[in-house]
């Protein structure tokens, strides 16, 4: 028996050729993300997708920044670099650098959310909005996290100082840790 997707597909759209998502050459989001967009400008967006995509069965990615930014049209490297940095700034992503190569992790969005509750980066209606997500998900919620500040939430990150090793031109490079926000 069809799914009722499979029905509405077929009845709505049965002669649109698409992607197969059972044999692999597909790369999934996690569900919570739509949730999160807002936090995201369009070219950071695009460029936290890319490496989520890019990464294998363990979720390590890795590819020269020059390929990163031919693929995503950006002019040159120096023109991407700052939307990577921000993004392992705002903790989305993980960067660790051997034998000359850098290698990517996405951290779980749930983690990360669940930091921003804490510094008080989302207003009350964001935070139901993707605890009604995680719920339906039977995955546990943000909403119960205290924001660390009194500060009224703004419904945007901070916005994040590009890190010190980006600003020596990827020179020194630091582990990040799981200890900060």
């Amino acid at each position: 028996m069809p799914t009722r997707e499979e029905r509405i597909r077929e009845r709505l759209f049965p002669k649109v050729a698409t992607y197969d998502r059972k044999g692999g050459g597909f790369a999934a989001l996690p569900l919570i993300l739509r949730r999160a967009q807002f936090l995201f400008e369009p070219r950071r967006w695009q460029v936290y997708t890319y490496i989520i995509m890019r990464a294998g069965p363990a979720g390590v990615a890795w590819f020269p920044l020059s390929e990163m930014a031919w693929d995503l049209g950006f002019a040159s490297t120096s023109k991407l670099k700052p939307y990577v940095d921000a993004l392992v700034a705002d903790r989305w992503i993980e960067r660790s650098s051997t034998q000359g190569r850098d290698y990517y992790i996405a951290r779980n969005p749930v983690v990360v959310l669940t930091k921003f509750r804490k510094r008080n980066a989302l207003t009350e209606d964001r935070v139901e909005a993707i605890d009604e997500l995680l719920e339906a998900l039977s995955l546990p919620t943000i909403g119960d996290v205290e924001p660390s500040s009194p500060a009224i939430a703004t419904g945007r990150p901070e916005k994040a100082a590009l890190p010190v090793s980006s600003r020596k031109r990827g020179r020194g490079k630091s582990k990040e840790t799981d200890d900060g926000p």
